[in-house]
């Protein structure tokens, strides 16, 4: 049995720990290889958008529980919005759901951002089974609350920085009347300060592959970012009105 996701968020890594902790036999995988899956093998795709679905779909046992709502025909699983682990435990296991599925599920950003740092030097990969055994068992919520003090202490020391490094190295512009604080900078703790700086939008733009990566945030649901980075930006890669990634090869406020 083989599972296939992506570990860019703790959302999917805790959507494939669970499989795991349903199918302990199971072998995860990042990486697709058609070649890798036995005939009639059972397979979990996790937001994993395979070139050739109908093909995996005819050789072998296929589930897909997707919160995109990217697959839109017949195969077993869930195709629907939500938390990619609220829907992965709902499917395997329907009650008794876990603290941190809660929290990826309905949490805050800050709340999620503590668990974390929390959970950070403890390996949260997917395959870590005693770290996800210790969160999904019997005395999930004890091992759950331990994380989350643990994060505590450390949000507040990077917090606490990124907000100085806001203060020091931001700037703001005006885009169709839209009040945005512009950083050259990445991390998930700076989405926190657009609701400090009272800000329309938050810009965090990097220099990667030869090209700026720009990436807006906002919590103010009157401002539409996704207008906002194509009046800035050459190209639109990913995202919703609440974060959204552009990328251009010349910044237009510098």
């Amino acid at each position: 049995m083989k599972v296939f996701y992506t570990d860019d968020c703790i959302d999917h890594i805790c959507a494939a720990a669970i499989v795991k902790y349903k199918f302990p036999e199971c072998e995860l995988c990042t990486d697709f290889y058609l070649d890798a899956i036995e005939p009639n093998e059972k397979v979990f795709l996790l937001n994993y958008q395979p070139v050739n679905i109908e093909a995996l779909n005819d050789l072998c046992e296929l589930v897909c529980i997707d919160d995109l709502k990217n697959i839109n025909f017949g195969i077993e699983g869930i195709q629907k919005s939500g938390t990619l682990s609220g829907l992965v435990w709902n499917y395997l296991f329907s009650e008794n759901t876990p603290p941190v599925v809660n929290l990826l599920k309905k949490g805050s950003l800050k709340d999620i951002l503590v668990f974390k740092y929390g959970s950070a030097s403890h390996n949260p990969v997917a395959d870590n089974a005693i770290f996800w055994e210790q969160l999904f068992g019997d005395w999930s919520s004890i091992y759950f609350n331990v994380l989350v003090k643990e994060g505590e202490k450390i949000y507040r020391y990077i917090h606490t920085e990124a907000v100085k490094y806001c203060n020091n190295y931001s700037f703001e512009i005006e885009v169709m009347g839209a009040k945005c604080v512009v950083l050259n900078k990445y991390d998930e703790i700076f989405q926190w300060i657009v609701k400090e700086k009272q800000c329309d939008a938050l810009i965090l733009f990097l220099f990667k592959q030869n090209k700026w990566e720009c990436t807006l945030y906002s919590n103010n649901h009157t401002t539409n970012i996704i207008q906002i980075g194509h009046a800035l930006f050459d190209e639109y890669k990913e995202g919703d009105n609440n974060k959204a990634i552009f990328t251009c090869a010349i910044l237009p406020f510098v």
